[in-house]
């Protein structure tokens, strides 16, 4: 069979990443594109065996030592996921933390109005669910 020789584009991949794989092309000698399937052969499944990948830490050929420049754009790069990461857990706890406190309000005053008159269970009017059903 013949090798296509169409480009192939890779979107979603970081700026750093893209410069990490650069640098370390370069230290081994090798094109980018050599690298990084490489790369994926490294971590890929290997023929006839489970389709569980192998953990990644190195690439054939040899380690690929990052520069410190290239440690400090992936820290940024980290850190940058994990404010993302947080930004969406502020957005699906602010809500819960409105619920839970009208919750609490509720709780509140069915106490209070428990304490004050007494009566049985079933003669408590039926309450609205929060989520409107």
């Amino acid at each position: 069979m013949a090798k296509s020789v169409l480009p192939w584009s890779l979107k979603g991949v970081s700026p750093e990443a893209r410069e990490i794989a650069k640098k370390a092309a370069a230290q081994q000698g090798i094109t980018i594109g050599e690298w990084v399937s490489r790369a994926i052969r490294d971590v890929g499944p290997e023929p006839g065996a489970a389709s569980e990948p192998r953990p990644a830490g190195r690439v054939s050929g040899g380690p690929v030592v990052a520069s410190p420049e290239d440690e400090e754009a992936l820290r940024a790069a980290v850190r940058e996921r994990i404010y993302a990461a947080e930004e969406q857990v502020a957005h699906v706890v602010g809500p819960l933390q409105d619920i839970i406190e009208r919750m609490a309000r509720r709780l509140t005053r069915l106490e209070e109005a428990t304490a004050e008159n007494p009566e049985p269970a079933a003669q408590i009017p039926e309450q609205r669910r929060l989520d409107g059903w």
